[in-house]
């Protein structure tokens, strides 16, 4: 939810609206309108990260304050709940903050796959749409993305928890491929 409230505060920082934020099983929707241009679309769909990245920020700084060391963050992003010193005693409020920070990281992680809709693929546009017109960066970046998602799909056999990485190949290439025809 955090994350969406990025995405509106960047659409109205750039003059546009934000009217209505979707919460649903693999995540939300922004309901935004940037002005049509590059740039506002790229700040838009920055903001919302940026927010996933301050949340990590804070976490961090809380973890390795309270811990005393740098181990108790979880960095792995195929284990984004588990600290890098294995052998560190966890206390269940610590706990919280770790699920926190591997929550966002994921979230980050997840939205900056070059994929379309995702906020990777949508800064990809908003850089091609520069040196481009709209329509042909949109055909490029779902070209893209259709890519990207076979590739997390086929990278999501060989990992723990691969059902959940090969919902969202399915999503981003189902959504690709949508925008695209």
């Amino acid at each position: 939810l955090l994350h969406e409230f990025g995405h509106c505060y960047g659409a109205r920082r750039v003059g546009g609206e934000a009217e209505e934020i979707l919460i649903w099983p693999l995540g939300g929707l922004a309901s935004v309108q940037p002005p049509h241009d590059p740039r506002s679309h790229m700040i838009t769909t920055l903001a919302g990260p940026m927010v996933n990245v301050a949340i990590c920020g804070l976490c961090s700084a809380v973890l390795a304050a309270w811990c005393g060391t740098l181990g108790a963050i979880p960095w792995n992003p195929l284990h984004p709940m588990q600290p890098i010193d294995t052998l560190l005693y966890i206390t269940p409020a610590q706990d919280w903050v770790i699920r926190l920070f591997g929550i966002s990281y994921f979230l980050l992680l997840i939205n900056l796959l070059p994929i379309f809709p995702f906020d990777g693929g949508r800064v990809l546009q908003a850089i091609l749409w520069a040196r481009k017109d709209y329509f042909s960066a949109t055909e490029i970046a779902t070209g893209v993305g259709m890519v990207g998602a076979v590739l997390v799909g086929l990278f999501a056999l060989f990992i723990d928890q691969s059902w959940l990485l090969m919902m969202v190949a399915l999503f981003g290439y189902m959504n690709c491929y949508q925008t695209r025809r």
